[in-house]
């Protein structure tokens, strides 16, 4: 979605296999760069998933393999850190939390980002069980985090294991947003998506906004839908884009994904920014 204003890196940790092989491809015909830690003790992460039904409904069983063992030390790589430092956004989702070198890897980079003026540090609260058994890992991030992100559910269950005295999720939403910063110069914004309900963004001074979802005739699929909205949404950003046409670029990118097969994409988004 941004064409060539802007590029994408990622890191993360496969096996010495196969399936490494075809993830490394996939990574490379996406146009990312990427730098991958590679174990010879653990075979690259998998996932099975089962779309049932005409809304496009899953089943996950995941195998985490390597993923689960990305090593702290690898960030030290001076590859790694110079992309840390020419980095305009860190997105981590919060299965990084489910590790101690996980945890130590995402507040590095979380605390570097907090010293720097114009890098945003985001994280996704990503599943329910992130909230409910790393409630701990998760309280450590949040003070560092400019965009906190996520869908209604891990949003209530992040509120249940805060206790938070919350009636709906605007108010959680509010809540998430007034927790403590530790670089209260960055403004903060909180993202909750709700599928076909509307996506509610409010930021650390109190201001709440609803964007409506458009529609789609058929749901095929609804894997990744999260993240496409993530991606748009910061294809968007930093552009220049406003918080609201952010939301519907992250919003159409959703509707794309749905529609299709797995977490797949035309070669070229045509999203049109100007008439958003």
């Amino acid at each position: 979605m941004m064409g060539e204003n802007g590029s994408t890196f990622f890191s993360g940790a496969v096996g010495n296999d196969a399936l490494a092989d075809i993830l490394i491809q996939k990574v490379r015909d996406s146009g990312i760069d990427a730098i991958w830690q590679t174990s010879d003790e653990h075979q690259t992460g998998t996932c099975a998933s089962l779309i049932n039904g005409s809304q496009g409904y899953r089943s996950l069983v995941t195998k985490l393999g390597a993923a689960k063992h990305y090593e702290r030390s690898h960030l030290d790589r001076e590859d790694m850190w110079e992309q840390v430092k020419q980095s305009m956004i860190f997105y981590f989702s919060g299965y990084f939390l489910t590790t101690q070198e996980g945890v130590d890897s995402m507040m590095a980079v979380a605390k570097y980002s907090a010293k720097t003026e114009k890098q945003i540090f985001a994280f996704n609260l990503s599943a329910n069980y992130i909230c409910e058994a790393f409630t701990a890992e998760v309280d450590q991030i949040l003070p560092f985090a400019d965009f906190i992100i996520g869908n209604e559910q891990e949003a209530q269950a992040y509120a249940k294991c805060a206790g938070f005295k919350c009636d709906s999720i605007e108010e959680i939403a509010m809540r998430l947003a007034q927790l403590p910063k530790v670089n209260k110069a960055k403004k903060r914004h909180v993202i909750i998506t709700q599928g076909a309900k509307p996506t509610i963004v409010v930021d650390d001074n109190g201001n709440i906004a609803l964007f409506e979802v458009k529609r789609v005739k058929k749901i095929t699929d609804t894997n990744g839908a999260g993240d496409a909205f993530v991606g748009g949404f910061f294809a968007g950003y930093l552009q220049g884009a406003s918080i609201a046409d952010s939301v519907k670029s992250g919003q159409w990118a959703a509707r794309i994904v749905i529609q299709n097969e797995g977490c797949t994409f035309p070669k070229i988004c045509e999203y049109d920014y100007d008439s958003s």
